[in-house]
C-alpha cells in the first residue's frame, strides 16, 4: 500500500552516532513497479489571481519593455537541420527592467507595496524571465501572467524557489505580453537594496506552436504515434514529461520521466540524458512541464497556459559513459497529483523483448514508439563532438512502429513488464521510409551511481568533509544536505555531521534531522 506523506520537518538536537552495517549486494538487483501520486495532492506551480487585475493604469506604455521580433522561419529552418541532441526551442534576449528605476511602485491595500511592469516579446509562444538577485525579503512574492488573460498566471513565487547563484529563471508564461507583479509586505521599504532586483534576460520560446502543426520546419515526422491513442500506456505516459533548460543565450528541450523508489514515498526523482546538458551550474534554470499531450487521440493542443510546471532543484547524479542524469525536482508539493512514478528494473535486459518508448520529439507533444531490443551494441554521445555519437554498449532498439527525434533525448525505455530500463541517448537518422534504430543508456550500468536514491539506506549520513564515493552511509556519507534529503526515507533520520552547509532548501516530508558531533548550520 502506498502511504501519502504529509509535509513536516522535525529537528532533533540530541547528538548521537549511528553505525550502519551494509549487507553484501546479491546478484539480482532490485526492481519496482510504477505508482501514481494521489490526485488530491497539489497540482504543480500555483496560479494565484494577480492583485493588479482591473488596474490597467499600473501598466502604462512608459512602463513597458519590448524586445525585437525573432525571424522564426529562419530559426525553424536551422532547427530542421539538427539531427541529434537536445532540441533548441528558445532564444534568450537582453532586457533591462530594474525595480529601482523602471516600472511603477504603488501602495497596496494591506500596507505593503506592489511593483508592476509589462514585457512584450512580439510573436513569442511563451516567455521566461531571468532576474537577480533572488531570494527577496520574507513575505515578498512574484506573480507573472498573460496580459490578455490574468487567469493564465504563475505564482506566487517566493524565496524558496530554486536559484543558481541568486539568479531566478521564472516558470513559463504562454503569452507574448507578460505582466509582472512583485509585492512587498508591510514595513519593507521598496528602496531597500535587499528588496530590489533586475530583469535582465527574456527567453523567447518561438517553437511551441509547431508542436501541433503551427509551423512545418523542424516539425516532427508524420510517422509518429500519438500516445493518447494507446491508452494501455497511460500510467507510464503520466510519468513522462518535457524538460526546458534555459541558458544565457539559448533554451533547449529534452524529455525525461519520474522514477519510483523501492520505498514508494513519492520522492521527486527525474531521469534524463546527460547530453541534455543539465548540470549543477544550471539545474535551477531548468523546469519540467507536464501533460504536454493531445487532448484526445489525434486531437488538438492542450491549454498550454494551464499545464503544470515543476522547477528542478538539483543534480543528484550525472554520468557521461551511461548518459544517465538523475535530478531532484523541487518539492513543496509542486509535482502534480496523478503523476506516475515509473517502475524500473536494474537488471540487464534480455535481447529480443518488446520495448516501448514514450517521448517528446522535436519539442513536440507526447508520442509513443514500439520496437524490439536487439542487443547491447548501441551508440552513445561523443561528448567532445556533440551531437555526434560513437560506439558504446547502450541498448540497441529497432522500431516496428514510430521512431525518435531530437527532443526525445532523455526519455525512458520500457521493457515488456513496463519498467524503465534505459534513457534515450542516440539514434539513426530518422525516416518514415526505412528502418529506425535508437540507443538507450542502460540502467543496469548506471544503477551503481543512483541506487542510493532509488533503493535508499536507512538512516542517511551527511558530512561536508567526505572524500569517499557518496552512498549516504556512515562510512561514505553525502557531501551536502540536499542529496541527503532526497535520499532519506520518510519518517526516518538524516544525520548531519558538524559544520556549515550552503544548501538552501525546504523539507516537505517527515524526517528527523539530527546534528552529530557538534553544531550544524544550514543555508549560510
Amino acid at each position: 500500500m502506498i502511504k501519502t506523506i504529509h509535509p513536516t520537518s522535525v529537528v532533533a538536537l540530541m547528538a548521537v552516532t549511528i553505525v550502519l552495517l551494509v549487507a553484501d549486494a546479491s546478484a539480482q538487483l532490485p526492481s519496482v513497479d510504477a505508482a501514481s501520486k494521489p490526485a488530491g495532492t497539489p497540482f504543480g506551480i500555483r496560479r494565484a489571481m494577480p492583485r493588479t487585475v482591473g488596474k490597467a493604469e499600473l501598466f502604462d506604455r512608459a512602463n513597458k519593455v519590448t524586445t525585437f521580433a525573432l525571424d522564426k522561419d529562419a530559426l525553424l529552418a536551422e532547427d530542421a537541420r539538427t539531427l541529434g541532441g537536445p532540441q533548441r526551442v528558445a532564444i534568450v534576449q537582453d532586457v533591462n527592467a530594474r525595480t529601482a528605476v523602471d516600472g511603477q511602485w504603488s501602495a497596496s491595500d494591506d500596507g505593503g507595496w506592489i511593483w508592476t511592469i509589462e514585457l512584450e516579446a512580439p510573436g513569442a509562444d511563451a516567455v521566461r524571465l531571468r532576474l537577480h538577485p533572488w531570494p527577496p525579503p520574507t513575505g515578498a512574492e512574484l506573480i507573472l501572467y498573460n496580459a490578455d488573460d490574468p487567469a493564465e498566471s504563475v505564482g506566487p513565487i517566493a524565496a524558496a524557489h530554486p536559484t543558481v547563484a541568486d539568479v531566478l529563471w521564472t516558470p513559463m508564461v504562454f503569452a507574448e505580453r507578460v505582466r509582472v507583479e512583485y509585492s512587498l509586505p508591510e514595513k519593507v521599504d521598496p528602496a531597500d537594496p535587499k528588496a530590489q532586483f533586475v530583469i535582465d534576460r527574456l527567453a523567447n520560446h518561438y517553437a511551441i506552436e509547431r508542436a501541433f502543426g503551427g509551423g512545418q520546419n523542424a516539425a516532427p515526422l508524420a510517422c509518429h504515434n500519438d500516445q493518447r491513442c494507446s491508452p494501455q500506456f497511460d500510467l507510464e505516459a503520466d510519468g513522462v514529461g518535457a524538460i526546458f533548460r534555459t541558458d544565457d543565450m539559448v533554451g533547449f528541450f529534452c524529455s525525461g520521466g519520474m522514477l519510483n523508489r523501492t520505498t514508494q514515498d513519492f520522492t521527486p526523482l527525474w531521469l534524463t540524458a546527460t547530453h541534455c546538458g543539465v548540470t549543477n551550474a544550471n539545474a535551477a534554470n531548468a523546469i519540467v512541464v507536464w501533460r504536454w499531450e493531445s487532448n484526445v487521440c489525434n486531437g488538438g493542443a492542450p491549454n498550454w497556459a494551464l499545464l503544470p510546471q515543476t522547477p528542478v532543484e538539483t543534480v543528484l547524479s550525472r554520468d557521461e559513459p551511461t548518459d544517465w542524469t538523475l535530478l531532484g525536482l523541487a518539492s513543496i508539493g509542486q509535482v502534480p497529483g496523478g503523476t506516475s512514478y515509473l517502475g524500473w528494473d536494474a537488471n540487464r535486459a534480455d535481447d529480443d523483448i518488446n520495448v516501448t518508448g514514450i517521448h517528446h520529439p522535436r519539442g513536440s507533444f507526447k508520442r509513443i514508439s514500439f520496437g524490439t531490443k536487439t542487443g547491447n551494441g548501441g551508440t552513445r554521445p561523443d561528448f567532445d563532438n556533440l551531437p555526434a555519437c560513437r560506439g558504446g554498449s547502450a541498448y540497441r532498439v529497432v522500431w516496428n512502429s514510430g521512431l525518435t527525434q531530437p527532443g526525445s533525448s532523455g526519455s525512458p525505455l520500457f521493457d515488456n513488464n513496463d519498467r524503465v530500463i534505459g534513457t534515450l541517448s542516440c539514434g539513426s537518422t530518422p525516416t518514415c521510409f526505412g528502418t529506425n534504430t535508437s540507443s538507450y543508456g542502460r540502467l543496469d550500468q548506471a544503477y551503481s551511481d543512483i541506487e542510493r536514491w532509488l533503493d535508499p539506506v536507512d538512516p542517511v549520513f551527511v558530512d561536508r568533509n567526505t572524500v569517499a564515493f557518496e552512498r549516504g552511509t556512515n562510512a561514505a556519507p553525502f557531501v551536502n544536505v540536499t542529496r541527503g534529503v532526497y535520499a532519506v526515507l520518510a519518517n526516518s533520520t538524516l544525520n548531519v555531521r558538524a559544520g556549515s552547509y550552503a544548501d538552501r532548501l525546504i523539507v516537505d516530508k517527515a524526517m528527523t534531522i539530527r546534528a552529530i558531533n557538534g553544531a550544524v548550520v544550514v543555508g549560510q
